[in-house]
């Protein structure tokens, strides 16, 4: 996953990485392997911004479920 150092944490394109991240890590490690401090890692941003998107694990999965039947539509 490439970072994204210069994305500001609070933009479209920062939670963009956090949620391709969060995906990734959780096939790796699933639900319970993922933290958030492993997100913010794989996205290449600050553990902030990921804070700034998600107010927790649980919102931040659920918006990952939202997310991949975004992704499952757009193929179909």
């Amino acid at each position: 996953m490439a970072a994204r150092k210069g994305a500001h944490h609070g933009s479209a394109a920062s939670k963009q990485a956090i949620l391709e991240a969060v995906l990734f890590r959780s096939i790796e490690a699933g639900y319970e392997g993922t933290t958030m401090v492993d997100v913010a890692r794989a996205s290449g941003l600050p553990i902030g911004s990921v804070y700034w998107h998600f107010q927790n694990k649980e919102q931040l999965f659920a918006a990952l479920l939202d997310y991949c039947v975004e992704i499952w539509k757009g193929a179909n």
